[in-house]
């Protein structure tokens, strides 16, 4: 009974550390593994054995998601176009984007044309 309490402890610190380095990684699996030096499999495996673990992980998922989006709307804000682009290709690809001879989406309208331009203070 020591031994399996002494394999829960350690596996919690291992998958500690692994949240503490997917994070730095920008939750990228391949170089959270090789940067621990564990295989993928024992990810996976974590996964499947450790609902916790999971949930450690769907929710530094989301946080990196909620920090891209937010990144997203700074570059907005400042003018960028490309960043206006892929906000309004991905919410209304049927308004501005267009379907090419891959049946890919890609912007073709002038899209700075339909952003409402801010007051100079």
């Amino acid at each position: 009974m020591v031994k399996v309490r002494s394999m829960t402890v350690t596996k919690t610190t291992e998958q500690e550390r692994f949240i503490e380095v997917y994070r730095n990684q920008v939750c990228n699996i391949s170089k959270t593994c090789r940067a621990l030096n564990i295989d993928r499999m024992t990810f996976y495996r974590w996964l499947a054995s450790f609902p916790e673990f999971k949930q450690q992980v769907e929710e530094a998922e989301l946080s990196m998601i909620d920090f891209a989006e937010s990144q997203l709307y700074k570059n907005i804000e400042a003018g960028m176009e490309k960043a206006i682009e892929f906000f309004l290709a991905a919410r209304l690809p049927g308004k501005y984007g267009q379907k090419d001879e891959f049946g890919d989406t890609s912007v073709t309208v002038n899209l700075v044309e339909h952003i409402p331009q801010r007051e100079q203070a």
